[in-house]
């Protein structure tokens, strides 16, 4: 199955329902105690890392390369980084992840291109786009 979709917002409705039960909610007047809390995001946490390992280890076979390279605000997660560390070693392929301090999601981005634009400092507008760059690996 060469299917790497996930959906949180799936995730996050199933939350919900066990939260709330369905329909529509006023989540501000709800009362959840911190141990339902803990074990909700708790529970959470482990539905995502064990969606993406299994898919990254999945794509890896699928793909037959020898290295997986993690990125993204999510890389710094570290019970992701410590399930794709284990998923490697067990599936015998190699893993490239950044140090956390060096996995920034895409709002960081976002927050700078906008501190960029309060100060007036924007690109020439000749500056050449080039969306299909390839990266010298």
């Amino acid at each position: 199955d060469a299917n790497f979709n996930f959906s949180f917002s799936g995730l996050k409705t199933a939350v919900r329902y066990a939260i709330a039960g369905p329909g529509k909610v006023d989540f501000d007047s709800l009362q959840i105690d911190d141990r339902t809390k803990a074990d909700l995001c708790a529970s959470f946490e482990a539905a995502v890392v064990e969606c993406l390992v299994a898919k990254s280890v999945r794509a890896v076979r699928l793909c037959r390369v020898d290295r997986l390279c993690v990125g993204g605000g999510v890389a710094a997660n570290p019970s992701l980084r410590d399930a794709l560390t284990a998923a490697a070693r067990k599936h015998r392929f190699s893993l490239s992840i950044a140090p956390p301090e060096l996995c920034t999601d895409n709002a960081v981005m976002g927050a700078i291109g906008w501190e960029q634009i309060r100060r007036g400092q924007f690109a020439p507008p000749d500056l050449d786009i080039q969306p299909g760059l390839q990266r010298g690996f």
